[in-house]
């Protein structure tokens, strides 16, 4: 056998150490590979582990907010429920207060207006002889008259009085709806002031006792209290004569006062 020269055993060695270099790279690339190949397999189950973890947190909280919104809208709806019940009782309470306050202060208002209020009635009423000036002594045929005693017995002034009355032979009370005609104003009446007013009929008295024809005085006094409120006070009176004096007619047509 021949033996190798050196050359040639150098010439091998360094095919040999390129062959192991390759080798070894070759080695070591496919080991990284496999681990990366390895690394990948793992990444991908964990992946998936975790994709699918995320995905159930995802539903979960998917569905948990669809029902956290249900269970929102449920408060919304029963909070906006209470607050409307809640505004309507408080607003109906309120109207009920300003309603029962309203209707004391009415009632106050009414009973001091009632209190406080002129109010002019009639006193007494005298019959009046007007003497005939032309037979001085023949008293039969003296004119019949009226004088009208009124008083304001309220507690506050009465203003712009203003007395309407006629005296009327009738067979019947006359009409209560007809306006008479003035026979005195006052411009202010205080209380407790009585005023006087005097009237005649026109008529004598032989005239009345030959026809026996019943002579009316009839007529109203209207006046105004502070407030402006008007009223007013309505009479009829009847001569009598078996007392000769005027007597008070029945009946709420005319004689009233409010």
């Amino acid at each position: 056998m021949r033996r190798l020269a050196g050359h040639e055993i150098a010439i091998g060695a360094l095919v040999a150490t390129a062959l192991w270099a390759v080798f070894s790279l070759l080695t070591s690339d496919a080991a990284s590979h496999y681990e990366v190949c390895e690394a990948t397999k793992e990444g991908a189950k964990q992946a998936a582990k975790d994709c699918a973890s995320y995905n159930i947190i995802s539903f979960a909280l998917r569905e948990l907010g669809a029902h956290l919104e249900i269970v929102s809208a449920l408060i919304t709806a029963v909070a906006t429920a209470f607050i409307a019940r809640y505004t309507f009782t408080l607003k109906r309470s309120t109207d009920n207060l300003w309603a029962s306050a309203k209707e004391q202060f009415d009632l106050a208002r009414e009973e001091f207006t009632a209190t406080h209020r002129p109010k002019i009635i009639i006193h007494t009423i005298d019959a009046k002889r007007i003497p005939n000036v032309t037979k001085p002594d023949a008293s039969e045929i003296d004119g019949l008259g009226a004088v009208l005693l009124c008083v304001n017995k309220g507690r506050s002034s009465a203003v712009n009085v203003e007395i309407r009355g006629t005296t009327i032979a009738s067979k019947s009370i006359p009409d209560a709806k007809i306006q008479r005609p003035v026979i005195k104003t006052v411009d202010s009446l205080e209380s407790g002031i009585k005023i006087w007013t005097e009237i005649d009929t026109e008529r004598s008295f032989q005239e009345i006792i030959a026809f026996k024809q019943p002579i009316y005085f009839v007529g109203t006094i209207a006046y105004f209290d502070k407030n402006q409120n008007r009223r007013e006070t309505g009479f009829c009176y009847v001569f009598d004569f078996n007392s000769a004096s005027w007597r008070s007619t029945e009946g709420k047509g005319h004689n009233y006062a409010y």
